[in-house]
């Protein structure tokens, strides 16, 4: 997660225990898988806590993600066509991490997806 969020470790330290709880809302996600593509569509919530304690919630809408998948002799081989984290909810929005935004978070994350999946 430092990796994801940095202000993690700044906040919190490095070596400290994080539990992530993911809880579907507002309406169903989607996963579907065809011969050759898998997709998810996926409105969630996502509580990151360290030490026991609450670091952020954020409700994801409309995180995206879709790939073409195969294999040959075993091997997967693929590519990711669509990644989005989606938009994060400022209304439901908290963090016990001064200046973190929901905007900040959202930009931040979808930053590292664009940067880690061509």
């Amino acid at each position: 997660m430092g990796v994801l969020i940095p202000q993690l470790v700044t906040k919190y330290g490095k070596g400290k225990a994080v539990e992530l709880a993911f809880k579907m809302i507002n309406k169903a996600s989607v996963v579907g898988v065809t011969k050759g593509n898998a997709d998810i569509n996926a409105n969630i919530a996502i509580t990151v806590s360290v030490e026991g304690t609450e670091a952020i919630y954020a409700e994801f809408n409309a995180a995206k993600a879709a790939a073409s998948i195969n294999t040959v002799k075993g091997t997967f081989f693929g590519d990711f066509n669509t990644h989005t984290a989606g938009s994060i909810d400022a209304s439901s929005f908290r963090s016990a991490i001064s200046g973190m935004t929901a905007a900040s978070l959202n930009t931040e994350i979808q930053s590292v997806i664009d940067t880690n999946i061509p």
